[in-house]
This record gives structure tokens, sequence and C-alpha cells, in this order.
């Protein structure tokens, strides 16, 4: 097997590059990249907003839903800047990371089988939130310190053009078949359905990840400290390449934004049919 995967590697990424393992390091990260596109779509995004408008959350409750977990997320991203310096295993510790979110799914899933009222799911669902954000905020910060010893300078530039594409490639299939299944089966069972899909999607993306190794001729000392949290963030807004992309990015924000709120406004008021959730995240 894996001969066969390097003679077709070596025929697809000859302009790539001549080393064997770094010709399997793109293919297993694309390959995880293509698997994450498909769990976001599954379990976020437009499929997440119909799920809790169907579960009869208010506007309010799906705002502060949203607000808890951005503000998590943006916690943990905080909290753990510089933590990639200090984990040896990186590769490690990101997979077993990524596995742990798979459970999270699964357990929104059982808790809407066992029919708990609303109330009891915004907390159960904000502090799931919250415990999900923190933990993929480690992967997020181990993402980089692996790409440098994982991948050479050279083609670090077309490795981010096709992981752009990838992941955006399943999501569009998955969007189509999760509007199928939204029309043709009650609620909550869709969206059961597209969670469960989800958790192994994620699963799956933990092992192909896991695939990957180091190369020694990329060996970077890790730092024994970094620079403060908000020194570092300094840094990035003084950079001209952010200030370039600070318009498209929030000009995408707020897209996302407006969609957010139009999904859950449109199924309350009966104006999208149910399914429609599906459709968008393929559009998006």
């Amino acid at each position: 097997m894996s001969r066969a995967l390097d003679s077709c590697l070596a025929r697809l990424m000859r302009n790539l590059t001549d080393d064997a393992q770094e010709r399997r390091n793109v293919f297993w990260r694309t390959l995880a990249m293509v698997l994450t596109g498909a769990a976001m779509a599954l379990y976020g995004g437009e499929l997440w907003a119909g799920f809790v408008t169907e579960a009869g959350f208010s506007m309010t409750q799906i705002g502060i839903l949203g607000s808890v977990s951005q503000f998590a997320g943006a916690f943990g991203l905080l909290a753990f800047m510089g933590l990639a310096d200090r984990i040896q295993n990186r590769i490690r510790a990101y997979t077993l990371c990524i596995l742990v979110t798979a459970v999270f799914p699964v357990i929104v899933s059982a808790l809407v089988g066992m029919k708990v009222g609303v109330p009891a799911l915004l907390v159960s669902f904000a502090g799931l939130a919250i415990i999900n954000q923190l933990i993929s905020a480690i992967p997020i910060m181990l993402d980089y310190p692996v790409i440098v010893r994982t991948i050479s300078p050279a083609i670090r530039g077309r490795l981010f053009a096709i992981l752009t594409v990838a992941c955006g490639v399943l999501p569009i299939l998955t969007g189509v078949l999760s509007a199928v299944l939204l029309k043709n089966l009650a609620f909550p069972t869709g969206y059961v359905c597209c969670f469960l899909a989800a958790a192994v999607m994620v699963v799956l993306r933990a092992a192909t990840f896991s695939a990957q190794k180091e190369l020694p001729s990329l060996a970077v000392p890790g730092a024994s400290r970094s620079a403060l949290p908000f020194a570092a963030i300094v840094d990035v807004l003084k950079m001209k390449e952010f200030q370039w992309l600070a318009g498209p990015h929030v000009l995408r924000g707020l897209t996302a934004s407006v969609i957010g709120f139009a999904v859950p406004q449109g199924l309350k008021l009966g104006i999208l049919p149910p399914e429609y959730p599906g459709y968008a995240t393929s559009v998006n």
C-alpha cells in the first residue's frame, strides 16, 4: 500500500517536491483538510443555525450561544498563545485534541434525543461550546509549527492554495446531501445524522493528520518563552499584509453574520424550507 501510494504521489507531485516523505505529508494534510471542511459543513455554520432554530431557540438565545462560542474561541487563542513552543510531540498532541472534539456532535445528538427542554439545552450547548473552543484552540496553535517542520518553505505557498481549495470541495457535496436528509427526515433525525457523520469525519481527519512525519531537515527548536499575547497582536496589526487583508476579512465576517441571522429568521417565519440550511452550506 505504501509503495503504491508513493508511486502515485511521485507522478502527481513530480513538479512539487522530490522528497517522498514530504509528498506524503502534503497528501495527508490535504486529505485532512478535505475532511475538516466536510465536518465543519455538517456541524456548524448554516446547519447549526437551522438546528437550534428547529430546536426552539429564540433569536436572543441563538445570539447568546454564538457570542459565548466566539468569546471562548478568542480566549483560548490568547490563553494558549506560546503553548505550541512547549509541546514536543506536536502531531500527536494535535491528533488527540481533534479526536476529543469528535465527542461533541455525539453529545449534542444524545441531548436532542433525550428531548431536553430549551433552557437546559441552552446551558448544555453553551458549556459544550466553551470546552470545544478551548480544546480546538490548541490544534490552531500547533498548526503552523507542524507545517514548518513537515513542509519546506519553497512549496508552502502552493500548499496553502491547495488546502484552501481542498477545504471547500467536500462541503459542496455534503451540503446538498444534508439538504436531502433535512427534507426527507423529520426533526431532529436529519440533523442527528449530519452531526454523527461530522463526528466520523473528525475521527478520519485525526487519523489522516497523524500520518504526517516531521522532516529532520526542517527541525526547528521551540522557543523557551513566547512573546506576550498583546505584544504579538500589535506586531500583527502593524503588518502590511494584515492591513491589506483586513477589509476582505471584515466583509466576509459581515456577510456570514447576515446569513447567520437570515437562516434562523427565515425558518421561524416559514419563508425558508427546512432543507434550506443544507443548500446554504453548499453555496457558502
